[in-house]
């Protein structure tokens, strides 16, 4: 064993360590917060104080509190204080909810609202649908939670309750994943995020970043889930020790299954390990299943077959010990591809057979509910590794013709070898050409629009077009030529490539376009060449994705990046390629110098746009917007701008 080999075996001890003691140290630190929640729910119930009571169980100390509620309900302590007495049934549902009792905390939630709607509490009535249609969201259900979560997000601003606005915002951004429409699912998302952050909420502001990194790592976008990871690195040491162990748990899972789909990092079972003890120190023991199943896939990626198998087969005994029927198929689908791939046939058919019928279990479960769920893969691998056994026992009583098969195969190898080599190199050659005409074909798609790049190769000339309407965006960075005096070359180009390689990625999100960069300005253009519906708001958000990203930015590394400007304006334009060599596409008309002048007449930090644009979106909920009037503009007058942010 050499140097190097030893150095980093006791740097990797090392580091496996001082996490755990991190952690050991980060779950201490919260138990007075612990004792603040649980007596400040006992007072609004002493007090018969709904809203006290109702605050406090935001703490999420559910076990605790159920237990108090349940006390509190058997002894009949609201005396003849009916309503209070129906407040406490809302409350027990939230608990019940929150503990992912989901059919229990239906049904109490339902006789809640029958009791509180006949009482007169419309409000109380309202909080009870609301919780209902929660439910109902994780339980899969979409459209019919669309119009309540809506209603509900009115309601809570109204309220200014920042903790249940907080949940219609994700809730209904679960709705819109579940309906595929991602672009709506992520505004409500940073919504969230902005939300939790003004209200100084740090274990929603956590949840909203990871469940933006976990939409990204759905969408392969990989550097927008980090990004978001990171945010999270970044926050404040005192606020992060607040969110609980099993949400820093299953964000260091989510973290390391990144790592696991880049291949950037081999060694995550000591992660994940440290994960699991967490989940175990929380007491969640659906997670702490789970976590041997996710570990014994890990070795299984890796080769390491037999640390595979033992594993799943420890998540196996706890899951069966504990009931826990998600977490025992998860784990005999783990040890049966373990098995075979160890090549005992025998044991990975058994496994498999017990994984089918746990399937068809849930399976039925989910049908009495009224879904459906055809799986052929299944089937398909029931027969592959009964094909194995069979073949297994077959192989046993024939061994006699063993060298008379073997004696044929080489046969027909020395009959096929030249055929073989032959169709080996016409596929190579293809290969080659493939890649060649791949990489021309992505290096036309980085310069023109799929559309125009079409078109180009089809009739050899792309035609000038007039698009009625078309929303402009340009940006510029306050001071470029000041701030770049002061930079080294180096970092003055690894910055702007930074900042533009995010606004890239965002016009993507958006699908609007982007046609040039000029020095240190960026410019877009949303609804060509292809036109579309919401192109104006989609480039304003895509504005203000852009100016959050400088924002953020800024106040992790203020000696580095620039304050920026974004002006937008929508209008018609003509687009077209320009030149022979070295040809661009590029958009031309007066809305593109009335874009520019949006941008100049800008503050620094804000996005600004024209009256025509703010005609477009003046009635999208999503957006509020501040009038600064007619303003004279170089060229053009007196013309009437709005600053709009997100509402």
């Amino acid at each position: 064993m050499n140097i190097f080999t030893l150095v980093f075996q006791f740097l990797r001890a090392l580091v496996i360590f001082l996490a755990t003691y991190l952690v050991a140290f980060q779950s201490y630190s919260a138990d007075s917060d612990s004792t603040h929640i649980v007596a400040g729910f006992q007072k609004g119930l002493k007090t018969r104080n709904f809203d006290t009571a109702y605050t406090y169980i935001q703490g999420q100390l559910y076990s605790n509190q159920k237990n108090i509620l349940s006390s509190y309900i058997d002894k009949n302590s609201f005396g003849k204080d009916v309503h209070f007495k129906w407040q406490c049934y809302l409350l027990l549902g939230e608990i019940l909810w929150g503990q992912d009792e989901l059919q229990s905390a239906d049904s109490v939630l339902t006789i809640a609202e029958t009791k509180l709607t006949s009482l007169g509490d419309r409000d109380g009535a309202f909080l009870c649908t609301f919780k209902r249609a929660l439910i109902k969201t994780r339980q899969g259900v979409a459209d019919e939670n669309v119009l309540v979560l809506e209603k509900g997000i009115k309601f809570f601003q109204q309220k200014k309750d920042t903790s249940d606005l907080f949940k219609a915002l994700v809730s209904l951004a679960y709705v819109y994943s579940l309906l595929d429409e991602w672009n709506k699912c992520i505004t409500l998302r940073l919504m969230a995020a902005r939300l939790a952050h003004k209200s100084g909420n740090c274990g929603q502001e956590v949840h909203a970043y990871r469940a933006l990194a976990d939409i990204y790592m759905e969408q392969k976008k990989y550097d927008s889930s980090r990004y978001y990871f990171n945010m999270i690195d970044e926050m404040d040491e005192s606020c992060t020790n607040k969110i609980g162990e099993n949400v820093k748990a299953t964000i260091l899972v989510s973290k390391v299954q990144l790592e696991i789909l880049l291949d950037s990092m081999y060694d995550s079972d000591s992660l994940l390990s440290i994960a699991q003890e967490m989940f175990y120190r929380a007491q969640n023991k659906y997670w702490y299943a789970f976590m041997f199943a996710m570990r014994s896939y890990n070795y299984y990626r890796h080769g390491a077959y037999q640390k595979a198998r033992e594993v799943a087969e420890q998540g196996l005994e706890y899951s069966i010990n504990h009931n826990l029927l998600k977490e025992k198929k998860d784990n005999y689908q783990a040890l049966y591809r373990a098995c075979a791939k160890l090549n005992d046939y025998k044991s990975a058919y058994l496994n498999f057979q017990k994984f089918i019928e746990l399937e068809e279990e849930m399976n039925t479960e989910s049908a009495a509910r009224g879904s459906e769920k055809i799986d052929m893969e299944v089937q398909a691998e029931r027969d592959r590794l009964k094909t194995e056994l069979e073949h297994q026992a077959l192989m046993s009583k024939e061994r006699n013709r063993k060298n008379f098969l073997i004696f044929g195969l080489i046969l027909v190898f020395l009959f096929s070898v030249g055929l073989f080599s032959r169709l080996s190199f016409v596929r190579r050659a293809n290969k080659v050409i493939k890649k060649e005409k791949d990489r021309s074909e992505e290096l036309l798609l980085n310069i023109l629009p799929a559309e125009v790049a079409q078109e180009l190769k089809d009739v050899g000339h792309s035609h000038a077009r007039n698009y009625d309407v078309a929303t402009i965006l340009f940006t510029d960075f306050k001071e470029f030529t000041q701030i770049s005096s002061r930079m080294s070359a180096g970092d003055l180009v690894q910055e702007i490539d930074t900042c533009f390689k995010a606004f890239d990625s965002i016009c993507e999100k958006y699908q609007i376009e982007k046609i040039k960069t000029i020095g240190d300005s960026y410019m877009a253009a949303g609804g060509l060449p292809v036109p579309k519906d919401r192109t104006a708001r989609d480039t304003v958000l895509a504005g203000l994705e852009m100016m959050d990203f400088i924002l953020k930015r800024k106040e992790s590394q203020p000696q580095m990046t620039f304050e920026m400007r974004v002006g937008i304006h929508t209008g018609p334009v003509v687009a077209g390629i320009v030149g022979v060599k070295k040809f661009q596409y590029d958009i031309w008309g007066d809305t593109v110098n009335t874009a520019s002048r949006m941008e100049s007449a800008c503050d620094v930090g804000r996005v600004n746009i024209s009256n025509t644009t703010h005609n477009y979106i003046k009635d999208d909920p999503a957006f509020r917007f501040e009038n600064r009037g007619k303003i004279e503009v170089k060229g053009k007058g007196q013309i009437d701008m709005w600053f709009v942010d997100l509402a």
